[in-house]
């Protein structure tokens, strides 16, 4: 974030499709509800002595909007709604001083509305979301219904996690780790493709998507290679585009960065 303060890259979009009537009131209740049960949301990550820490506000106000599309054509709505997703999606977080997320309501009819629902990655993941739409649902029909919402007690917070997880990683372990990477990673050269076009001299993080199908007797004959070797068809894949960069640019030493979980 520090190095691309203004890039969306890590924004985590949701798009909430929902019919019926909805009363934005208790929307907006809801919303404040999710907030106080889980401090994340609620979190800024100020720098100080050069180090961010997380700042856990109490006192809060949900950062909700409604749009109202009802007064355009019938046919114009949804792209209305689509651009106006996008944009939420593509609109930066100030990580410093929060919010970390957002909502805006965008009423398309009296009965079709797109809750769209953008976060920091700082703040959530994708095995998160699942958990977050169901205690939206839970905490929405409570406000509705007047009752009090069907969820358990929260045992630790995200803040606790962290703590714990900065203990453990940490000594001799943290040494460990940082001493194996630091030799795999030195005196590395940046990769040289020969394409017919120059290479920014600054990140645009401009991507694309390529999609294609694979035939299903390579398929198999990779899912048996990953077998006879103890290796998952993901490394088989990955040490393929490996070779074929290898390949490309005449270099031995090929670095690839990948994004894991768990």
């Amino acid at each position: 974030h520090q190095i691309a303060p203004d890039n969306p890259f890590y924004n985590v979009p949701l798009v909430l499709r929902l019919n019926g009537d909805i009363d934005t009131d208790d929307l907006r209740h809801t919303l404040s509800k999710l907030m106080q049960r889980h401090e994340v949301l609620r979190t800024s990550f100020p720098i100080v002595a050069d180090l961010p820490v997380q700042v856990i506000a109490s006192d809060f106000a949900p950062p909700f909007s409604v749009v109202d599309l009802r007064n355009l054509p019938a046919a114009e709505r949804r792209a209305e709604a689509e651009r106006i997703a996008n944009l939420e999606a593509q609109t930066p977080f100030a990580l410093q001083t929060g919010p970390v997320f957002r909502a805006v309501l965008v009423t398309l009819s009296g009965t079709e509305h797109w809750l769209l629902l953008t976060f920091h990655h700082i703040v959530i993941d994708g095995w998160s979301m699942g958990i977050l739409t169901r205690e939206l649902a839970e905490l929405y029909r409570a406000a509705v219904a007047g009752t009090p919402a069907n969820l358990p007690d929260l045992p630790i917070q995200y803040a606790d996690f962290a703590a714990w997880q900065r203990d453990w990683l940490n000594g001799e372990r943290l040494e460990n780790q940082l001493r194996y990477w630091r030799t795999q990673l030195t005196d590395l050269t940046p990769l040289k493709l020969f394409t017919d076009r120059a290479r920014s001299a600054t990140p645009t993080f401009a991507g694309a998507l390529h999609s294609f199908s694979i035939p299903a007797a390579v398929v198999r004959a990779l899912r048996h290679l990953g077998e006879a070797t103890n290796t998952t068809l993901y490394m088989v894949l990955l040490a393929g585009f490996q070779a074929l960069l290898a390949r490309y640019s005449g270099q031995e030493d090929i670095v690839v960065g990948s994004p894991i979980a768990n």
